[in-house]
């Protein structure tokens, strides 16, 4: 059955008289408790009166403490883990200070640039700008309860911060370019452990945090343990499916070769694979493996590379070899089937790459020679 128009807003369906709303993004209607014409055309002018009266604009301060009232739920309005909410509930804290009376419409370009020269920090403005266009976002898909019917927040609002360098930006060129760095830095006693720590990144693609912790000895399946076949990474339960050990390869195999050496001829009692050079009771620093990359690139005058660029390296090692991306994912530890090795670590190489340089590897310059290392390796076929 359809409504029967009786005036302006007004229509009829059936016995019953409708008011049809129409101040708001979506029209509706509203049922009447009329049961004549005229009492019907008093309900409508009363609901004229009041829809004619705007809501009161919410200010940006409105609009954050409601996004916060629930729990800054995500995008896809899921429920953030502690730790995300702990720093968007800092964000906010923040963005409140600036905004607590803005009204919702004069965010702007213009305020964005204020709120950055009142923040200071770049990168930390860009987060909070991300929190606040969160918080808007919320708030226009629930407009009954903030009156917000529009979305103020720029589409093309201004970005800050610089662009951050990629992973495969700071990835060694070739191997000849990774044993260079590996080689400078075994020559240093100050860096020894960190050149060999190089080349292990490299050949295994494992995270620095993870190799850090590699214990000489481990028992069996534990981070560090060598069974003759495989050396064990030691994977959480939230990565069951992946790869828990690293398979020795050529390359690999003749690295442990003279990193065992390497060790016997050091003295080395340190429980950790690599020990840092001030306390070798610790684990290699955080950041030392980084800072001494830095330093030797600067010194001998190539392209700085990153510990995370060498896990890069490994990924795209195995890609000019014609591994697939899937079976790459889990030997690094990504669930995703591939999808992130084509997003992260950049497109297949015009030219094949290999983990051992056409003359001798790093390892043979330093002072632990034994019989393998006078002899020309050839590039290895990763497997």
């Amino acid at each position: 059955m359809s409504y029967a128009s009786l005036g302006r807003n007004l229509y009829r369906r059936g016995k019953t008289f409708y008011f049809r709303d129409q101040s708001k993004r979506q029209r509706e209607w509203i049922r009447l408790q009329a049961s004549t014409t005229s009492e019907a055309r008093r309900e409508v002018a009363q609901h004229v009166s009041i829809s004619a009266c705007p809501p009161q604009e919410p200010t940006v301060h409105d609009v954050l403490k409601f996004y916060l009232d629930h729990n800054c739920p995500k995008r896809n309005e899921q429920p953030r883990s502690s730790r995300q909410l702990d720093m968007e509930i800092q964000r906010v804290s923040t963005l409140s200070k600036f905004f607590i009376h803005y009204p919702s419409s004069q965010v702007n370009h213009s305020t964005l640039r204020a709120y950055r020269e009142w923040r200071g920090q770049t990168r930390a403005c860009e987060l909070d700008i991300a929190t606040l266009a969160a918080a808007f976002r919320w708030a226009y898909r629930n407009p009954d309860m903030t009156g917000l019917y529009d979305n103020p927040m720029p589409h093309d609002r201004p970005r800050f911060a610089k662009p951050k360098t990629h992973c495969r930006d700071r990835q060694p060129l070739n191997a000849d370019h990774l044993h260079a760095i590996a080689r400078s830095m075994m020559s240093d006693p100050r860096s020894g452990c960190m050149g060999w720590m190089v080349l292990f990144l490299a050949l295994t693609g494992l995270r620095r945090d993870k190799a850090r912790f590699f214990q000489w000895g481990a028992s069996s399946h534990n981070p560090g343990h060598n069974d003759g076949e495989c050396i064990w990474v030691g994977v959480s339960e939230t990565h069951k499916g992946v790869f828990p050990f690293i398979r020795f390869h050529d390359a690999l195999l003749l690295w442990w070769n003279a990193f065992v050496e390497w060790r016997k001829q050091e003295n080395l009692a340190s429980p950790w694979y690599f020990p840092s050079p001030r306390n070798p009771s610790l684990p290699v620093s955080r950041d030392g493996l980084g800072q001494a990359m830095r330093r030797t690139c600067k010194q001998l005058g190539i392209r700085s590379c990153s510990p995370h660029g060498l896990r890069s390296y490994y990924v795209n090692v195995l890609r000019s070899n014609g591994v697939m991306d899937s079976e790459i994912a889990l030997r690094i530890g990504h669930r995703s089937g591939g999808r992130l090795i084509v997003d992260v670590y950049g497109e297949v190489l015009p030219h094949s790459i290999s983990f051992m340089p056409d003359s001798h590897p790093a390892w043979s310059a330093t002072d632990c020679a034994t019989d393998f290392h006078s002899k020309t390796v050839q590039k290895d076929c990763v497997t």
